[in-house]
């Protein structure tokens, strides 16, 4: 019984010192990556960020290739979500909107009685943007230098999945990353 209580004390000592380390935002800005988006598909967004083992022929599931061995016909998805959000206070009204491209796959039955499926695509993985501005002196003449960027990580992937048997799906994904951006001074 006591190490119950010290293995439950030391998760969560553990737990609060990730969430201190990574204050604002990701952790993952620290080194250059930017936010991380956690984009799964439409239908596991409509579902709560759940449904990552549902095998559906309704969608392409790009998180889990395992998935795709249902799919019966080629298929095609591009996803972009758009929030809006707005107030008013009675004096005043302010609206705030943002659009972000999610995905786009494709997805090819090779042999469907084999659930043999070949998917592919690219997909965002983080966001960046900066703006850093640095007041620098040369030879007693002072100047102002100002770095401003955006861009990030993107994701190319290509799977296979396959059924073996009736109640066993089996998939690979190769993912390749690739990086975007803008960057001015």
């Amino acid at each position: 019984m006591r190490t119950y209580y010290l293995s439950l004390a030391i998760l969560l000592v553990l737990s609060a010192s990730v969430c201190t380390a990574a204050g604002n935002g990701s952790v993952y800005s620290r080194y250059g990556v930017g936010e991380l988006t956690s984009f799964m598909s439409g239908r596991s967004l409509g579902m709560g960020h759940t449904g990552l083992a549902i095998l559906s022929d309704g969608t392409i599931n790009r998180t889990n290739p395992a998935a795709l061995s249902r799919i019966g016909c080629a298929r095609f998805e591009a996803d972009f979500q758009y929030n809006g959000y707005g107030t008013n206070d009675g004096v005043s009204s302010s609206y705030l909107g943002s659009g972000n491209f999610h995905s786009i796959m494709l997805a090819l039955p090779v042999l469907k009685k084999y659930g043999i499926v070949a998917a592919g695509g690219v997909a965002p993985v983080s966001s960046v943007a900066y703006s850093v501005t640095s007041q620098e002196t040369y030879h007693s003449v002072g100047a102002t230098r100002a770095v401003e960027g955006t861009g990030g990580l993107t994701d190319a992937q290509i799977g296979l999945s396959g059924m073996p048997l009736e109640d066993l799906s089996l998939g690979f994904a190769i993912h390749y990353p690739l990086s975007f951006g803008n960057d001015s001074q």
